[in-house]
């Protein structure tokens, strides 16, 4: 009896096992190119000893089992090998020569840390060229169109604060079909949120209607798992039955922001912050966040501004980029300066180093590294140097002692301090236009619509979120009424879906038909009546920048939004304070403040009136004409002689 009971337990313990086996969903294999996961297309290194290290974000659920990757070699190279590290491990080591060869590289090994995996390629390469002559051209090796195989099943966030993924492709913002102040201010927030924490992923804003009864708009991604996976819902709807921040997980993990306005404005400063990863709970009620205070500055460190090393070693070329726009900077800025301070290999007799400063690919100091083994250097820039966005090298040149630069020469090695600053002087430094946009609408900025929609509400998210991908400082959008901004004197964006509602704003051009004229008074093009067209300005209105968007005719705001930055570089592409965005055909750019063309407004003429008429008057001709055979035909037949 007591081995026939523990048979039965036997047995049916091994059907449970079966049964939870079986629920357990099986495992998904998807393969993800590097570019989706916010890292580069290409991965480069160069020298004869190189080395670089990339952090692969992981979901939940979810691990890497293979890299692939083409890789290719300069021209010089004969032959090395690359080692593939996870910190401590390696994974594999890869031999290569000067053949094209593909590269297949298990990770299951790979350490992963807070659902981060590092990954490290370390290269040595011989070339038949000397290792100074490589280190300025040559001697490199790209691993092209990397891919990473992924596996396993993403596990839903089970709280607010694993709402936010380590990558997100899409972002669903669902808000009322005409949405209140607070809802469209609660929504551009989130957008610049998700715009400044994913810059490297570039996610697509979808600004969509909320449905009183029905479902939501369905995931862009066709896969469950890939919505799981790379998508995220916002819902904010503005009611004085509830005030609470709910997280669902349905066809995707979704947040619903409810409540008053006060609450609303709340809950959305909590999800656009770093702040939000601390709420441990699937519902929050009361929330209280202060705001942050501004202070005025005058410097920033290097350590603020986390370039991607600071330290140097090696022989020939050796450099530390740094790029830094003006809104980093906390806003517009006339002057600047950079202390550059640290510490340095004393170069032996008869070696040489240099250091070099560069901004804007403009040199802007030299000077030779002695025995002393550290530097202190204050370096002014000249303002016509400064842009909106500008990049920063500091170049160390060493040549070895005797010119020796056979492999294991003397190394030379440069440590920057992280306390190096730049200095620099609030004041505009550029004219009036697109390139005083972003760093002219801090700390805040309003939004004025006059007719709140979901198209203007979806051109301001996705300019909201393109000014916010150009810089490390948070914006701050806050939507006002239309009367009020042009009272005010805060920077602003004003959507107009009629020109004459922006008028008392005195924009460069008035969206009405019109010509422009060279400074020869020759005709460049011409808007006729009849084209519909969107425009994008900025400009300078009571000491206060103003980006105004509006169309003529039927053309959506958010289209002409979409077009305007349809460019590969975005925002970073346009030129002066004009951009006319026709239906059809590319934008075309002007410059209309500083008189390099004179725009003339079309007045109706006898031509143009025919223009319009003549569709009318040809199909009223043809009516008429129809009209008088239908009457005329019988007449015409009962007046016929019978025959015989």
């Amino acid at each position: 009896m007591r081995w026939f009971k523990m048979l039965l337990l036997f047995f049916v313990g091994l059907g449970f096992v079966g049964r939870v086996a079986a629920q357990e969903p099986p495992l998904e294999t998807w393969r993800v190119p590097f570019p989706d996961l916010g890292l580069p297309e290409t991965l480069r290194l160069q020298g004869a000893v190189a080395e670089q290290t990339y952090f692969v974000p992981l979901a939940k659920g979810i691990r890497a089992t293979y890299l692939e990757a083409d890789m290719v070699v300069s021209p010089d190279v004969v032959d090395g090998y690359v080692e593939v590290r996870s910190q401590d491990r390696l994974l594999a080591t890869v031999p290569f020569t000067n053949t094209v060869c593909h590269v297949r590289v298990p990770l299951e090994q790979a350490r992963v840390q807070d659902n981060v995996m590092p990954l490290t390629l370390r290269a040595r390469i011989r070339s038949d060229d000397d290792v100074c002559t490589t280190s300025y051209v040559g001697g490199w090796l790209e691993w092209q169109q990397p891919t990473l195989t992924f596996e396993g099943v993403p596990q839903s966030p089970a709280r607010i604060g694993e709402f936010w993924p380590p990558v997100v492709h899409d972002v669903h913002i669902v808000v009322p079909p005409a949405p209140s102040p607070v809802e469209a201010e609660a929504a551009l927030r989130i957008a610049a949120a998700v715009a400044q924490r994913y810059r490297a992923v570039r996610p697509t804003l979808h600004i969509e209607a909320l449905r009183e009864d029905g479902p939501f708009p369905p995931p862009s991604a066709a896969n469950p798992t890939l919505a799981r996976l790379w998508e995220r819902r916002i819902v904010i709807r503005e009611t004085s039955a509830v005030n609470r921040l709910t997280l669902d997980t349905d066809d995707m993990p979704t947040l619903r922001l409810e409540g008053s306005p006060d609450a609303l404005r709340m809950q959305s400063r909590l999800v656009a912050s770093r702040l939000v990863s601390a709420v441990v709970a699937r519902t929050a009620d009361a929330i209280t966040l202060a705001e942050a205070e501004t202070v005025g500055r005058d410097l920033i460190t290097f350590a603020e501004l986390q370039p991607p090393t600071l330290n140097l070693f090696g022989v020939g070329r050796m450099t530390i980029p740094l790029a830094v726009s003006q809104a980093d900077l906390g806003g517009p800025v006339k002057t600047l300066a950079l202390r550059l301070s640290g510490t340095h290999t004393p170069p032996p007799e008869t070696a040489h180093a240099t250091l070099s400063v560069y901004v804007n690919e403009g040199l802007v100091h030299a000077v030779p590294l002695n025995q002393s083994g550290f530097f202190d250097l204050y370096i002014p820039v000249a303002g016509a140097l400064l842009q909106r966005d500008n990049t920063i090298r500091i170049q160390v040149d060493y040549t070895p002692p005797g010119g020796n630069c056979e492999i294991g020469a003397h190394p030379f090695g440069l440590t920057l301090s992280p306390q190096s600053y730049l200095a620099f002087e609030r004041g505009g430094s550029l004219p009036p236009g697109f390139g005083r946009i972003p760093q002219s609408l801090l700390p805040t900025f309003d939004v004025a619509f006059d007719r709140l929609d979901l198209a203007a509400l979806r051109a301001a998210a996705l300019l909201t979120a393109e000014w916010q991908r150009l810089t490390r400082t948070p914006l701050d959008p806050r939507v006002q009424s239309l009367e009020s901004v042009v009272a005010a004197r805060t920077p602003a964006l004003v959507l107009a879906h009629v020109p004459d509602n922006a008028s008392a704003f005195n924009p460069p051009l008035q969206p009405t038909p019109f010509r422009v004229l060279d400074v020869n008074g020759q005709e460049i093009f011409t808007m006729g009546m009849d084209a519909p067209f969107g425009v994008l300005e900025a400009f300078e209105q009571r000491g206060r920048m103003v980006v105004l968007l509006t169309q003529q005719g039927d053309m959506p705001l958010d289209a002409t939004a979409q077009k305007a930055l349809a460019s590969p570089n975005g925002w970073y592409d346009l030129q002066g304070d004009v951009l006319i965005v026709p239906e059809q055909g590319d934008p075309v750019a002007l410059s209309v403040r500083t008189g390099a063309v004179r725009v003339e407004p079309l007045t109706p003429s006898r031509t143009m009136w025919w223009q319009r008429l003549r569709p009318l008057v040809y199909a009223f001709l043809l009516f008429g004409t129809t009209l008088f055979l239908a009457w005329a035909y019988p007449r015409v037949v009962q007046k016929q002689p019978k025959d015989g």
